[in-house]
């Protein structure tokens, strides 16, 4: 038998102390990504990789191929071999190096990929080193590549290389790729970097779906027919038979749009409002390829489905696949799952599947694969439900904003989730909620989607100009259109940007008379106590506001506080006063956000019936954008005018009756007297820029009788408070921070298009001060699981697991020690019960704070830390903090 060495070991963990030849896998991998390219990538991807290469679509796929069939050569070296697998010595000539050190074998993969090229015919240039980057990025980071005259020879640039047998090998497994491949010749000239990103992740994707070693995964399954007919054509014959089988297997083809029917039979209403309509008609004339799409209207006007039918226009003629929601919060983000996969079954045949993408998606009981059964038939398979492959699903995803935005940062696999952003109509809501720092990494996302041609979606309901100008420019300078001098976007209304002729289409100014109304918006300062003695506090004038819902004995309000513990406090000031209440914020258990979050979409949702006695729900800023809820009144404490606006979208958000004292929508807004931010509200992620909250007074307190128009009123309030001419020092002191955080998202994030010159800078973090990137400035970063040591001395996750109290799905339990890497179960019990903290609450060097040892092989719990309730009263305390979880009130600060 001709060619590579098969004792030569591609794989052997989980194969029961059988190997896997290298040249197997490495025909395997070429022969998954060839098919990858034709039944997974859309025709606008297979265009862009070929057109970057300045060659034919056919000969684009055999140099994919290619690339993929030669990423593992650098297993055919000794530490990988002898110190990594542990094989035994394979015989003259495959000699140990002296060097035992680990070589990592992607790096050494690319490190040999462009000499071995050059054995095959091609030119050692760019686009041979090119493509060794692309074989050493197949873990995820891209390393800076040697020049190309230093590649000439890499076994003396890299001893551990090894030579002699070893190049050998290396050599006849790249000659056997090269002739499986159909023996390609060289691009012409070296792809643009974002194009090459797509081919790697490619890579990624076919060695991912060829490296299976469960016991009826890909590799056991052509193991056994190697070890009967152990030929190699035949071996690759066999693979490319296989592949199609698989990626039908794994809902990896795109999906297929039935055709486009009228907006009110898509969506069943009588008719469309006048926004959806104008879209309906006008769009699929001015959308004709990708480009990006700016939708601007009040809260509760069915945004979500003016994007969902938009995403279907854009889709078709950009011939993109699906369409990805991208939302501010995990709650958000679950909520639109269940709208999306409704959607995509619809509107699909065969139906593709629907991916939930955030940290901890999979406790979610809709998503969760060992929960019921997929009778939407949108349900992903166990491969796409991994880590990052989520992002890969054809059909739709709805995932939190963070999990494309480290797309734009230089993170691992962030080419995964370009290549999975690109066949989709990226859908962003909310696009207004994050700051400079967050505005920023949305900006060079943009650029990045423009660059490589992807469908946009922005939807806000309180947009400025200037936001929308410069989102709109970033998308536009990422296409390699100049940018617009200033978008004139209307309220309520519409712009569409052609990424190809950067022509412009915005729609006239669109009122839907049906869901204009006036809120009666009222406003009290008040010093700040909890203590409702003082006459004139915050607490007393509260129970006032609050004092038609007792009198009359029916009714329902939110009460929206800008921290944590100021929503504790005021469900303390209202317990006991005759009013059914609940509480809901961030540093709650997740079990526990998660039951009060369902428990009101059932009492105070679109269909729901009101509850039998007057409800208050006391909120932190998380209730702005997650719960689609009605409330009779929203009383808030005083916030920029466009969180304020958000928050009254829950007052009278559906079509109901009232009772009695509620004549009229209403936001009433509590001032705190004295400086603003007042210095309780401390450094939490609730405190604003004194210049909006002093702006936001002012224009509340200036609305003619009171009232608060929308839509009418809308835009030319939020471009007055956001109008910012330095004349103060609160003006000043918010421009040089928003500054600063532009500058350091700018120092975080990947270069524009325009400057990327190779994949080593999508991965490069050597710039970066903090640990690792970060997509948000100032947020809770560890998971904290509170646990009780009781009599037994074994720690339990409730301080009373015999009375039956936690209310918890299981129960009360005792934190588990040893848990097996497949009971999922267990692990979603544990992941229940944790609560978000700030990382520097936990002393780092606190032993009683480690979770066990066994829990750092387990992905979801290895970065867990324990919150230990210890002594009287029972706390855990690091230094001058002292925090406690509350049954009720969730966990607890106290300095």
């Amino acid at each position: 038998m001709t060619g590579p060495d098969p004792t030569i070991s591609g794989k052997k963990r989980g194969l029961n102390g059988d190997v896997y030849p290298l040249g197997c896998h490495l025909a395997d991998t070429a022969a998954i990504a060839g098919t990858l390219w034709d039944l997974f990538l859309t025709h606008a991807q297979r265009t862009m990789i070929a057109h970057a290469w300045g060659i034919d679509e056919t000969h684009a796929r055999k140099v994919v191929m290619l690339a993929a069939g030669l990423h593992d050569l650098g297993k055919a070296t000794p530490c990988f071999q002898y110190d990594h697998l542990k094989l035994a010595p394979l015989g003259h000539g495959f000699e140990h190096v002296p060097d035992h050190t680990d070589l990592p074998h992607a790096y050494a993969s690319g490190l040999t990929a462009p000499a071995l090229l050059t054995e095959l015919g091609w030119d050692l240039d760019d686009v041979t080193v090119q493509i060794g980057q692309i074989v050493a990025g197949h873990h995820g980071s891209f390393p800076a590549m040697p020049p190309a005259f230093e590649l000439e020879d890499p076994a003396t640039l890299e001893p551990r290389l090894g030579t002699g047998r070893w190049h050998t090998e290396r050599s006849a497994l790249a000659q056997l790729i090269y002739n499986l491949c159909d023996r390609p010749a060289a691009p012409t000239h070296e792809a643009d970097t974002l194009p090459a990103a797509l081919t790697a992740a490619l890579v990624v994707a076919a060695d991912r779906l060829a490296s299976s070693t469960h016991h009826d995964g890909w590799v056991p399954t052509q193991l056994t027919a190697w070890t009967k007919d152990p030929h190699w054509q035949r071996h690759y014959q066999r693979a490319q038979a296989a592949a199609p089988h698989s990626i039908h297997a794994h809902k990896l083809t795109p999906a297929v749009w039935k055709p486009l029917r009228p907006f009110a039979e898509t969506f069943n209403v009588p008719a469309p409002r006048p926004l959806q309509a104008d879209i309906a008609n006008h769009l699929p004339t001015s959308a004709t390829g990708p480009g990006l799409l700016l939708i601007t209207d009040t809260t509760g006007n069915g945004k979500t489905e003016t994007a969902f039918y938009a995403g279907r226009i854009m889709a078709e003629a950009a011939n993109s696949s699906g369409i990805a929601v991208l939302l501010p919060t995990r709650a958000t983000a679950e909520a639109m799952y269940l709208r999306l996969r409704e959607f995509i079954r619809e509107h699909t045949q065969p139906t593709a599947p629907v991916t939930l993408v955030h940290a901890t998606a999979w406790l979610n009981p809709h998503y969760s694969p060992d929960r019921g059964t997929d009778e939407h038939h949108t349900h992903p398979t166990a491969w796409m439900r991994q880590r990052l492959l989520g992002l890969l699903a054809t059909g739709g995803m709805a995932a939190t904003w963070d999990q494309a935005a480290f797309a734009a940062l230089p993170t691992d696999h962030n080419a995964v989730r370009l290549l999975g952003l690109s066949n989709k109509v990226v859908v962003i809501d909310e696009a207004h909620s994050y700051d400079a720092y967050g505005q920023t990494v949305t900006r060079t996302l943009l650029a990045l989607l423009g660059g490589l041609r992807v469908p946009v979606i922005l939807m806000s309901a309180t947009l400025t100009a200037d936001t929308a100008t410069q989102l709109a420019n970033a998308y536009l300078t990422g296409t390699g259109q100049p940018p617009l001098d200033k978008l004139a976007l209307p309220y309520p209304g519409w712009a569409h940007i052609d990424a190809t002729t950067g022509k412009t289409h915005i729609s006239d100014r669109i009122i839907n008379h049906d869901r204009a109304r006036a809120i009666t918006t009222t406003h009290q300062r008040t010093r700040y106590t909890h203590d409702p003695t003082h006459p004139k506090g915050r607490a007393a004038h509260l129970l006032h506001t609050l004092a038609p819902l007792t009198e009359h004995r029916s009714g329902t309000a939110m009460v929206v506080c800008n921290t944590v513990d100021d929503a504790q406090r005021t469900h303390q000031v209202l317990v006991g006063r005759g009013l059914t209440l609940d509480l809901l914020h961030a540093r709650m258990p997740r079990w526990q956000r998660d039951c009060t979050t369902d428990q009101l979409q059932r009492s105070l949702g679109r269909d729901s019936t009101r509850p039998p006695r007057p409800f208050v729900l006391i909120a932190t800023q998380i209730a702005e954008q997650s719960l689609d809820v009605d409330f009779d009144l929203v009383i808030s404490d005083l916030a920029p005018l466009d969180y304020l606006i958000q928050r009254a979208g829950r007052c009278w958000r559906h079509h109901r009756p009232r009772p009695p004292w509620a004549t009229s929508p209403r936001l009433h807004v509590i001032v705190p007297t004295g400086t603003l931010p007042p210095p309780h509200w401390g450094t939490d992620p609730g405190v604003y820029y004194e210049h909006l909250l002093h702006q936001t007074a002012t224009s509340i307190s200036k609305l003619p009788n009171g009232l608060l128009r929308e839509p009418a009123d809308i835009q030319h309030l939020i471009e007055g408070v956001y109008t910012n001419d330095n004349r103060t020092t609160a003006a000043q002191t918010r421009t040089t921070d928003e500054q600063l955080k532009a500058q350091l998202a700018q120092l975080a994030t990947v270069p524009h298009p325009l400057d990327l010159h190779s994949l080593h800078q999508l991965s490069d973090a050597s710039g970066l001060n903090t640990q690792k990137a970060a997509t948000r400035l100032g947020a809770d970063t560890t998971l904290a699981l509170p646990t009780w040591t009781l009599q037994d001395n074994r720690q339990w996750l409730h301080p009373s697991p015999t009375d039956g109290t936690c209310g918890c799905p299981g129960g009360n339990a005792p934190a588990p020690t040893d848990i097996h890497h497949r009971d999922r179960n267990t692990v979603r019990h544990v992941l229940a019960h944790t609560v978000p903290v700030r990382t520097h609450w936990l002393d780092p060097n606190d032993p009683t704070t480690r979770a066990p040892t066994s829990w750092q092989d387990l992905g979801a719990l290895a970065d867990i830390r324990l919150l230990p309730h210890t002594g009287t009263p029972a706390d855990y305390r690091n230094g001058g903090i002292a925090l406690r979880l509350d049954p009720v009130l969730g966990l607890r600060t106290r300095r």
